[in-house]
């Protein structure tokens, strides 16, 4: 999301306008072990500095120039004492779904970092299961309705999600949900020109490969089971073969392959299996289903996967993984990238890993 907000812009970030709202919501009890007690709703101010479009880059013409910017906002949980208050920072983007000259319908996506005054402490908060340190991750998807009402002012409304974790790096992490709805306006800094109806920009030309293949390996280190324990490592390599569905979305087929040291020291500490063994049964292997969404250099994706085997700590027979990859090297022929991705299972966050790939 950052480099979606800050890459290589040529001089093109420029401030465009200042969206101000307050949210409205209450937290999501997702799992029956959420033992804060919420006491009163949630609520959130935000700030959101739009800048122009980029007019020069293809992927802003394929997305039909979508609103970008930074995201700041100051959050009361619903309880004071055991969750306190959050700040977050977020980088976003507003695809549009549907416009007119007059209004917008769109889709937020934001994420970034947030600032908990109150998370898990053995002696001072063990009430706290739900959020490990002061540092988390910050997630935010929902729907977002713009209607200009003069050139330089408009009214904005939206239907958002936003979930808070550590990803699991450190525990307890249970996290913290919150579906809110918001209302705000919109102040240009100059006369807002409203883009057109329909597709907009020059055509990109289509991709020429037809099959397209993937290598990426991937890392973690995570606590398991007891909150400042010791940290465990996750290796994972995958394959992949895929296309192109069109000139901004990729679908993948893959498979990987995992090594999980916590499993490993599991098995030897409770006398599971041999000593030789060991190291076999703490695999884990998958195949998955992904969907890439590209957005020049910098792309998200979205995943399924089915578990193959996994002998021993299995979280479930399926899991989620939503992640965001850059392509250092971007050309025709072959590409290779950076990657942060999340895996979950539904609500529940199981790792973060980073990795690096080829594709070609």
């Amino acid at each position: 999301m950052c480099l979606l907000l800050f890459g290589k812009t040529k001089g093109q970030w420029r401030p465009e306008a200042l969206d101000i709202n307050t949210q409205f919501g209450r937290i999501y009890k997702h799992t029956e072990r959420f033992k804060p007690d919420i006491q009163h709703h949630s609520w959130a101010i935000e700030g959101n500095l739009i800048v122009k479009p980029d007019s020069n880059k293809h992927w802003m013409h394929i997305y039909r120039l979508p609103q970008r910017g930074l995201s700041i906002s100051i959050r009361r949980f619903g309880n004071d004492e055991v969750l306190g208050y959050g700040l977050g920072i977020m980088p976003f983007i507003h695809l549009p779904i549907f416009r007119t000259r007059r209004s917008e319908f769109q889709f937020r996506i934001a994420s970034g970092i947030a600032l908990l005054n109150k998370h898990y402490d053995v002696l001072s908060n063990p009430e706290n299961n739900v959020i490990a340190s002061s540092i988390n991750n910050i997630t935010s998807l929902g729907v977002r309705y713009q209607l200009q009402c003069s050139p330089k002012l408009a009214l904005s409304t939206s239907a958002t999600f936003t979930h808070y974790s550590t990803g699991d790096a450190r525990l307890p992490n249970l996290g913290i949900n919150i579906p809110a709805i918001s209302i705000g306006g919109v102040y240009y800094l100059t006369k807002h020109t409203p883009v057109k109806p329909g597709r907009t920009g020059p055509a990109e030309p289509y991709p020429a490969v037809h099959v397209l293949k993937r290598l990426k390996t991937s890392a973690a280190r995570f606590e398991s089971f007891r909150p400042n324990g010791p940290l465990y490592l996750q290796v994972n390599l995958e394959g992949a073969i895929g296309k192109y569905m069109c000139r901004w979305n990729k679908l993948f087929v893959a498979a990987d392959i995992h090594y999980n040291s916590f499993a490993y020291q599991f098995i030897l500490q409770q006398e599971l299996e041999p000593v030789s063994d060991a190291f076999k049964k703490a695999l884990g292997s998958s195949i998955m289903l992904e969907d890439e969404f590209v957005f020049g250099r910098v792309s998200l994706m979205l995943a399924w996967a089915y578990v193959l085997y996994q002998p021993y700590l299995k979280g479930g027979s399926d899991y989620q993984r939503i992640g965001a990859q850059y392509y250092v090297i971007h050309k025709k022929t072959v590409k290779a990238f950076l990657g942060v991705y999340l895996k979950t299972h539904w609500a529940n966050a199981e790792l973060v890993t980073s990795g690096l790939g080829l594709e070609w």
